[in-house]
């Protein structure tokens, strides 16, 4: 096998391809052709246009857990280009310098076909390495950092390159200004117009600043932990300490805490825990979920069913935290369920996300994949739940249930009424508007739409704003035809985007993969792990 080294353009390409927008957002927002254009975006961008450049990202929360909810950004292109192209740039360096750590479970090595710009968290990897932890340490202190991404200090981003003192006596002098730190810091700050607290948490460049962090946070704790580097794993901000009756914890936790605030970053208590001698020990609740199987017998499959995303319920009730339940989901793919059996099989995944909104996105691969295969559906059970999810949900400004249920409704062809949308005609939402515009330009909305409140948004400073994505795209598609386009058209930077065609909202885009294609991905997943675990070896 070849492997290919990733260059700078192929860096970027893949930044903006594979790691633009966050996870888990409908299939139809893309951004292969942001990617395309690349190298003419770079070259005919004017210089004093793309410096300047400042603009709001737009936020996507994700049910987290209980009422917790994990929120997102939807980066403005023009800013997102010039942090991506420049960790592209100076890969080198970076590189260079995260492979100082030797705790990291991340390793600095692009992924060229994945769904992600990087290979992802290898948490089998992890549990192998945390295993060994146990064996060689009587105890494992176990604890991360509170809203890790949300409270980086920007500024930190050089501290960690070249260290606080230096940065703090060095900060005014020109030559400093032309460090590869300061400018991610100051290309950061322009994602989020210019607050220095925070960094944009879904695209793929913001797991390189926080790992650039991570590994000056293990700086700190290897000149205050002996052995640190041997008995340590960090993950993203997860790090986990082996220790024996020698030490105390409070001590380590002291030297963690101190570790954390020299960043401005405080521990998450709530997490912390000892793992080893002295700890209770609960089953593994995805262990006994895998050991479900379900019969071929249709008068048993029902049953068997039931027990089982009833033991799914149970564990996700002992263990809140967890994603027992998008993980039942998910396993439930790979049962052959009959047809006598598939509508009672939708009605317990409707019920389930109810329960667990963050199941939408699986619960609505399985139903397209499901209706694409003429498989018995309950349209009107659907329907239902559709409608409720969109009524329930928009009021309360929770967007991804909403936008899945509208590309839900797209994906099976369910059309709704315009009385069951009057909550999302007015929500400051990209991503739900383009959805509803879609719905609209395809007679899936009986009685039409309003779209005043959109309207409303269109100005030359909307580019800027946390509505750029639909005054963009509603531009490109024509879809809001009573707004005056021509200040997008005009518009230094977003002008060439919109003159190439460069759209971040394929129509054509459905779920990517049927269960044919699922057999695929899980051998390219077996491929990738063998090129991950020897790929270093090449780099």
């Amino acid at each position: 096998m070849t492997f290919i080294r990733a260059n700078r353009s192929t860096r970027l390409k893949r930044f903006l391809e594979a790691g633009f927008y966050p996870r888990d957002m409908p299939p139809p927002f893309v951004s292969s052709d942001f990617a395309r254009f690349r190298n003419f975006f770079r070259s005919n961008w004017p210089a004093i246009d793309l410096k300047k450049f400042a603009s709001d990202p737009e936020y996507y929360s994700i049910p987290k857990f209980g009422r917790a909810r994990r929120r997102f950004s939807i980066v403005n292109p023009i800013n997102q280009f010039k942090v991506a192209d420049l960790i592209s740039s100076e890969w080198k360096e970076i590189r260079s310098y995260l492979k100082n750590s030797k705790v990291s479970e991340f390793r600095p090595v692009f992924d060229t076909t994945g769904s992600r710009a990087f290979f992802q968290i290898d948490f089998s990897l992890i549990e192998r390495r945390l295993a060994r932890l146990l064996a060689e340490n009587r105890s494992v202190l176990k604890t991360d950092i509170s809203r890790y991404y949300h409270t980086i200090y920007t500024h930190s981003i050089p501290w960690a390159l070249y260290g606080k003192s230096y940065c703090k006596a060095n900060y005014t002098l020109p030559i400093f200004k032309t460090k590869l730190g300061d400018r991610l810091d100051k290309a950061v700050r322009q994602c989020q117009s210019n607050q220095t607290m925070g960094i944009p948490v879904g695209p793929d460049t913001s797991r390189i600043l926080g790992e650039i962090i991570g590994v000056g946070i293990e700086k700190e704790l290897a000149a205050s932990i002996p052995r640190f580097e041997n008995r340590a794993l960090r993950y993203v901000d997860d790090i986990q300490i082996g220790f024996d009756d020698r030490e105390s914890v409070d001590g380590l936790l002291g030297n963690v805490t101190k570790a954390f605030s020299n960043f401005e970053l405080d521990i998450n208590i709530e997490k912390t825990a000892v793992l080893g001698v002295g700890e209770s020990v609960s089953p593994d609740w995805a262990a006994e979920l895998r050991r479900y199987r379900l019969s071929g017998r249709q008068r048993n499959q029902q049953s068997d069913l039931e027990s089982y995303f009833r033991a799914a319920i149970y564990f996700s009730q002992e263990n809140p935290r967890d994603q027992v339940l998008a993980y039942a989901i998910k396993r439930s793919r790979s049962f052959r369920i009959l047809d006598e059996s598939f509508e009672y099989y939708v009605s317990l995944l409707l019920q389930i996300s109810r329960r667990d909104t963050s199941c939408l996105p699986a619960v609505v691969q399985i139903l397209a994949e499901a209706n694409y295969r003429k498989r018995p559906l309950d349209r009107d059970l659907i329907k239902k739940f559709i409608v409720d999810v969109i009524r329930y949900n928009a009021p309360i400004h929770y967007y991804f249930e909403v936008s899945w249920a509208l590309f839900l409704s797209k994906a099976l062809k369910i059309n709704l009424d315009r009385v069951s949308l009057k909550d999302v005609f007015s929500a400051e939402s990209s991503v739900c508007a383009l959805l509803v515009l879609d719905l609209n330009s395809r007679g899936q909305i009986i009685g039409g739409i309003d779209t005043g409140y959109w309207q409303s948004l269109y100005s030359a400073d909307a580019l800027k704003s946390n509505m750029w994505l639909l005054v963009y795209e509603a531009t490109l598609k024509g879809w809001l035809p009573a707004a005056a386009p021509c200040f997008v058209s005009n518009d230094a930077l977003f002008g060439p985007m919109l003159a190439k065609k460069v759209s971040f909202y394929d129509v054509n885009r459905n779920v990517p993969s049927t269960r044919k294609d699922l057999r695929t991905t899980s051998w390219q997943m077996f491929l990738s792990k063998i090129i991950f675990q020897n790929i270093e070896r090449y780099f």
